[in-house]
């Protein structure tokens, strides 16, 4: 009846349902919540406005209890799709909010709650891991050991059998979901209250700062009347690209609707292909629009009238502006943002309200410096400093999926110096370790890594490999049935965890029956505790990019590692040069170590350097593709 336009008829059936379910299954149950929305769309739709909001917020606070209560006795990839499949309430309310003029606090408010939902459950949990039981530690070490046999079936160059590997795979994907739901289970539900608010953000702003939250999401467009007959009926738009300002000691909310998200997508991805291509080249001149000047009129030009006198900018990104730093925009008089603010990444607001938290008792000392790998051959007991075989091809770049990874010449430089600089400037006494050459293997890794508070991972990194493709979307959404792309392509129906990850000592050779395969994933990552860590520094190629997750970010290597519990990560967003990278790296711990800066500071003051030095070296072209890739998100202090 809805869809033919007769929508006095239709209203008491939404009503009849609505109420069925309310009896029968509760008023936060799922299906109540539909109903809700269901019929807070055809009440909008009729002119009532006022009614049609409060059946939404009925909707979206029904769908964020449910959430919270059921969230301990599911898989990951469970919530992650229970989420997706219920953002249509958020998305009808984040619609019909303009009908109550400012209203935007309330707003932002839901989208705080509903953003980074799962992450925010999974790190909690994780503080529970110092209780685990003999029994519960039992499992975790099955579903590591199940992992590992998944990700190198996933990872196999060939299959002899098809069916047989298509089917292994499978149970193994079945085998790893029961022992995670049974380690979730065994932790039961928790007391602890997730849910951030908007007050407690803004008094958790440090001063001279602001929020910068972004949400692609659709609108709606409710039907057009005249004369009481219907002239067009409702719809939903193609996705517009919202973003919101929160600044410190201000109540105010600004809301920016900045267009069809489309647009800005297409130019952003320009923009970053024109940057990255170049390689730190002057741009040549083309006719056409330049992406840097589009992408800024589209993106920058609306909200910077919002950040006038601001300093930091915290950034919570979404969809496909997970691999944009904002840092290398340029203004009209050719300064780049990084400039004028300081950024710092965030998934969930709730890292930022938490930040002030003491975690002393947790921190480990030390530091954990990894480089010099040899993917031709994995040895645990090869000495450091032995030298890689293959020395007469170097890698220029860190990282891009190959069947083949030519040796990191400059990674060894990088490490030995941050070894010695580390003694000298933080202390002899101080644990600390170099982990170079053969030994550099994923099982030593994952001993090694929990020991220290600074974890520096210089290696090749890597993003959704050749072989390899995600079929992410397609079971999250009809199923983990296996789904056949082609004969030279194998069965991904996996976690996007396993699309991104570094690579380790004997790669490049064939995996030994029963060991691993050389590579660590972003999913294995997460199943670390890595709660002792402070600071990771991912020096490789593409660690921020993965999988974009509505409302979860990008499914990246570095969110893995904030999700095994590392405080601070710094990642890149594109491929980085070997040599360019490692002068960027001393430099930061240099500030770090020696000038005593806080993280955020230190990384920034040694963008700035190489900044400045290649515009004096390069006639004015500031090469921001040699400096502007790498991010940092989390504690920034």
């Amino acid at each position: 009846l809805e869809d033919q336009g007769l929508y006095g008829s239709a209203r008491p059936l939404f009503e009849r349902a609505l109420g069925i379910d309310e009896k029968v299954l509760g008023p936060e149950h799922p299906h109540t919540a539909t109903d809700l929305n269901n019929l807070a769309i055809l009440l909008y739709d009729l002119g009532e406005c006022t009614q049609a909001l409060g059946l939404v917020r009925r909707s979206v606070a029904a769908l964020t209890g449910h959430f919270r209560r059921s969230a301990w006795a599911l898989t990951k990839s469970e919530r992650l799709r229970n989420v997706q499949v219920n953002q249509r309430s958020l998305h009808t309310l984040l619609a019909l909010a303009p009908v109550e003029g400012p209203g935007h606090r309330e707003i932002l408010e839901a989208l705080l709650i509903w953003k980074g939902q799962v992450g925010r459950e999974m790190l909690h949990r994780r503080w529970r891991w110092e209780d685990l039981t003999h029994e519960q530690r039992s499992i975790l070490k099955q579903l590591r050991g199940v992992q590992a046999r998944l990700q190198k079936l996933a990872y196999a160059p060939a299959m002899e059998n098809r069916e047989e590997h298509i089917a292994t795979i499978k149970l193994l994907r079945e085998e790893r979901n029961a022992l995670e739901l049974n380690l979730n289970r065994s932790l039961g539900r928790g007391d602890e209250d997730l849910t951030p608010s908007l007050a407690a953000l803004q008094a958790a702003l440090p001063e001279d700062s602001a929020l910068l939250e972004f949400f692609v999401h659709p609108l709606y467009a409710p039907v057009v009347w005249k004369e009481g007959e219907v002239v067009e009926q409702g719809y939903r738009t193609k996705p517009h690209l919202s973003a919101w300002v929160v600044r410190s000691g201000m109540e105010e909310v600004v809301r920016h609707d900045l267009g069809p998200a489309e647009q800005i997508e297409g130019a952003t991805q320009a923009f970053l292909n024109d940057l990255v291509a170049r390689r730190g080249g002057a741009a040549l001149p083309e006719e056409g629009e330049d992406p840097a000047v589009t992408l800024h009129e589209l993106l920058w030009d609306t909200v910077r009238t919002s950040l006038k006198g601001v300093d930091t900018v915290f950034v919570s990104p979404d969809s496909f502006l997970g691999g944009l730093p904002l840092e290398v925009l340029q203004e009209e008089d050719g300064c780049f943002l990084i400039e004028q603010h300081a950024f710092v990444y965030i998934q969930d607001v709730e890292a930022l309200i938490a930040a002030g938290e003491s975690r002393d008792d947790f921190t480990r000392p030390g530091l954990l410096a990894v480089g010099a790998v040899n993917y031709d051959h994995m040895e645990e007991d090869e000495p450091s400093g032995a030298s890689q075989p293959s020395l007469l091809a170097q890698a220029e770049l860190r990282g891009s999926w190959a069947e083949y990874w030519d040796p990191l010449s400059w990674t060894r430089y990088e490490v030995e110096s941050l070894d010695h600089r580390f003694k000298r400037f933080v202390g002899e006494g101080v644990p600390h370790r170099m982990l170079d050459g053969g030994a550099v293997t994923e099982a030593r890794l994952k001993e090694e890594m929990p020991r220290y508070g600074t974890l520096h991972l210089a290696t090749h990194g890597f993003f959704n490999p050749a072989g390899l493709p995600s079929m992410w979307e397609d079971a999250q959404m009809k199923g983990a049935n296996p789904v056949r792309l082609g004969e030279d392509q194998q069965l991904v129906g996996l976690l996007p965890g396993l699309l991104s990850g570094l690579v380790c000592a004997g790669a490049n050779e064939p995996s030994p029956a029963g060991g691993e395969d050389g590579f660590l994933t972003a999913e294995e990552v997460t199943w670390l505790d890595l709660r002792g860590c402070d600071l990771v520094v991912l020096s490789a190629c593409e660690t921020g990019l993965g999988r974009p997750q509505s409302g979860e970010g990008m499914m990246s290597l570095r969110r893995a590692f904030h999700l095994a519990g590392a405080r601070t990560v710094v990642s890149s967003l594109w491929q980085v040069k070997d040599e360019s990278t490692t002068e960027l790296m001393l430099e930061f711990y240099r500030n770090l170590w020696q000038g005593h800066m806080g993280k955020l500071e230190a990384l920034r003051t040694a963008q700035l350097k190489m900044l400045e030095r290649n515009r004096r070296a390069y006639r004015g072209n500031a090469r921001p593709s040699t400096w502007g890739a790498f991010v940092l998100s989390g504690d920034w202090r």
